[in-house]
């Protein structure tokens, strides 16, 4: 390695990418006595000294968080901070150890509330322009939880719990910032569950119970009157080994006869927003009916491009009854895809007719392990 790659490799926020996955506390001190000759002002060569210096201290800097990390026993987990950061409200105090993915709008720490150990998920608005956003989805959630229409629903567990909210204050700068319930580690985003381990698309017969908690998280939203706008990929997570499924990132979510505000930054995710989105229309429930099933038909590896199935869709040999199960979510998805004006919009009748369909493709409702394939 030269100094100048070396100094490329510096740019990066996490010791493993510079002393790799499987490093020891022996292993780093060897690699940055190798490492430092490249960059010490001393040694440098090819390299202007002020560089070398900055590199070096950067390079120390790595070599103290590596051993540090190992030393805790986290080392290789990337989204672990530095060091953990206090912060303090009325209610409460939170200990932030983790960065999590951040969305368009907002970063994601976790961590714990301080007298309590509760794990928590803390989100804040990346930009004080945006946080108006954050206010619309602490707002609505919290109507959703507490209005009287729906208190006697099972399915608000399949949407964020909020535990706290407040508004940080850096400098002359104030962010909304909402403290969720964390939930279970083992917790994958459905982007996350095809990229990594199915992507030739999900067998029906787990992605049938994944649909099934998708739209049991609309239940209450839609009595209200309120639409995510947008079901992507990224915005829902599963949880395998209890079958449960939570619908995340609110922060676009608006009254049936709004507008959505903004689409998802990630251009990959553009085919899943109906016209009115894209076109400022006025939104309905069938519009998250229609990502919905854009969603379903690409979990199930076919193009959302063209909305057509797999080629593979209905296997081989199954009876008739059950070929027309599987005709039957075809018509179901294809009814959520048509104009604003004629297609489905009730998620109670969608998910009964999606139930219906899966009777007659396995029979009664049975528990299947979602064993994840070795990446």
């Amino acid at each position: 390695m030269t100094s100048a790659e070396l100094i490329i490799k510096l740019k990066s926020p996490h010791p493993e990418d510079l002393f790799g996955d499987e490093a020891t506390e022996k292993s780093v001190s060897s690699e940055y006595g190798t490492l430092a000759k490249l960059v010490h002002p001393d040694t440098a060569k090819d390299i202007d000294l002020k560089v070398a210096a900055e590199a070096f201290d950067k390079l120390t800097r790595y070599k103290e968080l590596a051993i540090s990390k190992l030393k805790a026993g986290t080392y290789g987990d990337k989204t672990v901070l530095p060091k953990p950061i206090n912060v303090g409200t009325k209610k409460a105090q939170y200990l932030l150890t983790h960065k999590l993915a951040t969305t368009d709008t907002a970063n994601l720490f976790r961590g714990t509330e301080s007298k309590t150990g509760q794990p928590i998920i803390l989100k804040v608005v990346k930009s004080p322009n945006d946080n108006d956003l954050l206010k619309s989805e602490r707002e609505i959630l919290k109507d959703i939880r507490t209005n009287k229409k729906t208190d006697s629903l099972n399915t608000l567990q399949h949407l964020p719990k909020i535990v706290d909210s407040f508004i940080y204050v850096d400098g002359n700068k104030h962010r909304e910032t909402i403290v969720f319930e964390d939930y279970p580690k083992e917790g994958l985003t459905l982007a996350q569950l095809k990229q990594d381990y199915f992507p030739d698309g999900v067998p029906l017969e787990h992605l049938a119970w994944m649909f099934n908690r998708l739209l049991g998280s609309l239940e209450g939203p839609h009595l209200l009157g309120y639409v995510h706008g947008a079901i992507i990929p990224s915005n829902f997570v599963i949880f395998p080994s209890t079958h449960n499924g939570i619908l995340i990132n609110w922060e676009y979510a608006v009254k049936t006869g709004e507008t959505v505000k903004a689409l998802a930054a990630f251009k990959d995710y553009r085919m899943f927003y109906p016209e009115e989105i894209t076109t400022k229309k006025p939104v309905s429930t069938g519009t998250d009916l229609f990502m919905a099933a854009k969603l379903f038909i690409y979990m199930s590896g076919g193009s959302i491009h063209i909305n057509n199935f797999p080629d593979k869709w209905a296997p081989h040999g199954i009876t008739p009854n059950q070929l027309k199960g599987y005709k039957n979510i075809q018509g179901l998805m294809k009814a959520c895809l048509l104009g604003p004006i004629t297609r489905s919009n009730d998620v109670g009748n969608f998910y009964t007719e999606f139930r219906e369909a899966l009777k007659q493709i396995f029979g009664p409702p049975k528990w299947r392990d979602l064993v994840l394939p070795k990446k």
